[in-house]
This record gives C-alpha cells, sequence and structure tokens, in this order.
C-alpha cells in the first residue's frame, strides 16, 4: 500500500483533502466486523507514512487525540487499543478539546519518533 504525506497550511485546503480521500474510501471500511482488519492495515500504513515524514523533518515526538478511556465506548477503546498497539502511551487528559468543540473528556498519546 502506498501512502503519501502532504502538508496544507490552511483550513480550506485540509478539509478539500480530507473530503477528497473520505470520498474514495469504501462504505464497508469502519461498517462491518469483518472489515477490522483492512481498517488497521490503512491504520497503520497511515501511521507509517506520517511517521516517516516527521522523522524526515527532525520531529522528535507525535501525538494523537481521542476519546478519554473513563469513557465506557467500545469503538474508542479499540481506537486507543490500535495506537497502543502502534507504541503510543497515554500521556494527558484534558477536560474537552482545545477548540472546546467536545463536551467529552479527551485523552492524547504520545510515541517518541
Amino acid at each position: 500500500m502506498d501512502v503519501t504525506v502532504a502538508r496544507e497550511m490552511d483550513q480550506a485546503s485540509n478539509r478539500r483533502l480530507l473530503e477528497g480521500l473520505t470520498a474514495r474510501l469504501p462504505e464497508w471500511i469502519a461498517q462491518d466486523q469483518s472489515n477490522r482488519h483492512y481498517a488497521e492495515q490503512i491504520g497503520r500504513a497511515l501511521i507509517a507514512a506520517v511517521e516517516r515524514r516527521l522523522r524526515e523533518e527532525k520531529v522528535r515526538f507525535l501525538f494523537v487525540k481521542t476519546l478519554h478511556p473513563d469513557v465506557d465506548y467500545e469503538p474508542y477503546q479499540r481506537t486507543r487499543s490500535f495506537y497502543v498497539r502502534l507504541g503510543f502511551e497515554f500521556a494527558l487528559s484534558a477536560g474537552q478539546g482545545s477548540s472546546g468543540s467536545s463536551p467529552d473528556p479527551l485523552a492524547y498519546y504520545l510515541k517518541s519518533l
């Protein structure tokens, strides 16, 4: 699987890029239990590509943000487990996102590159 990492500096470009990528994903990608294997392969490839790019740029750490482990919601338990399997460690919790857009507590996971 080939992955390309691009940096877009403005929010409008980011949104267009995300919408274009999402439109090309098959609808089954996260819908069905039997397709989790494929979704994880894609996730691993994306994280690996981001890590390669960040290492090239001499970045030392990668943070990801997700729902806090205190929230007992199975899809996010899988998300957190995925990050831990890739070497991320729980680093920080916050009452809500910095933008204030989420009423749920958030967790930040860190990986040294």
